[in-house]
């Protein structure tokens, strides 16, 4: 197995790889799966599109504000803020407008759990809240100490890396317990995604779901925008294009033209032009990066 990317190998540009470095954990250095996979602090500029995947995120927000939608909920952000993403939570980020930015975020495995001996989330857990001064100093330090830890790799870094991130897990499901903060989601909104999520490998219009929904597809659209911050049509294809980089990344050998089958795309051509400008790259050269797994 390869422990690190290659990056010179896939033809891409110094821009496209801080990109893609920003965007996707995938393009982070490979490790095995009792390890973090991914550790950085970043000072993020653009929304991100649908995420989908296997792995935890935690986010510790030191600046700026915008709003995760983390499974069907809103969950506004500001300074001091920490989001928790399970595995396959459905989720995007979008940062308010002319806001600095500046955040720690961390991967891991669900295996990492097992490993650090830690009990899941509780289901009723905040997708996020917001800590004092003196937790944010802690969770601050935590974080940038990982990141030391992980880029220097000195002798018993993923020893010291795991008991760290233990310690972090558990701050912060004490402080999640205490917080009050809760994150309604429209009735309305949470029936939109569910129909979505049953019908978005087939081909289906808005006009259909509506009607199957029994409102005026006008009441839908609008809706949905103001609660989710994407329309419906924004959110079906970003939600297509997650799950077939869901399929490549852990199928790396699937036929693209079966993928973008699977995803709900009439055609081949307009699951490559779509998932190209999405992603930045064609479903054939993510696969490339997927074979690194291997």
């Amino acid at each position: 197995m390869k422990t690190e990317l290659d990056r010179n190998n896939l033809n891409l540009s110094n821009s496209q790889k801080a990109y893609f470095i920003e965007r996707e954990p995938i393009f982070q250095q490979l490790v095995s799966e009792e390890e973090i996979i991914d550790v950085k602090w970043i000072f993020p500029k653009n929304p991100t599109f649908i995420g989908f995947h296997n792995e935890y995120e935690i986010h510790f927000f030191k600046k700026g504000e915008g709003v995760y939608y983390i499974g069907g909920r809103k969950c506004e952000v500001e300074r001091n803020h920490i989001v928790i993403i399970k595995p396959k939570q459905i989720h995007y980020f979008i940062p308010k407008k002319d806001t600095q930015i500046e955040k720690g975020t961390l991967y891991f495995t669900p295996n990492l759990f097992r490993i650090i001996n830690s009990k899941k989330f509780p289901q009723n857990f905040p997708c996020s809240f917001q800590v004092n001064e003196d937790e944010a100093i802690i969770i601050e330090m935590i974080f940038k100490f990982l990141l030391k830890e992980k880029k220097e790799k000195n002798i018993y870094w993923d020893e010291i890396v795991k008991a760290q991130l233990k310690i972090l897990i558990l701050l912060i499901k004490r402080l999640g317990r205490q917080n009050k903060q809760k994150h309604i989601v429209s009735p309305l909104v949470k029936k939109i995604i569910e129909y979505i999520e049953k019908n978005f490998r087939n081909h289906f219009s808005i006009q259909k779901m509506a009607n199957d929904l029994q409102i005026s597809i006008s009441h839908l659209s609008h809706t949905f925008k103001q609660n989710m911050g994407l329309t419906i049509k924004q959110y079906l294809l970003q939600r297509r294009i997650a799950e077939a980089k869901f399929i490549i990344e852990n199928q790396p050998y699937v036929k693209m033209s079966v993928v973008g089958e699977k995803v709900g795309f009439s055609n081949f051509s307009l699951f490559n032009r779509t998932f190209k400008k999405m992603v930045g790259m064609s479903p054939s050269a993510y696969q490339k990066i997927a074979l690194y797994k291997e």
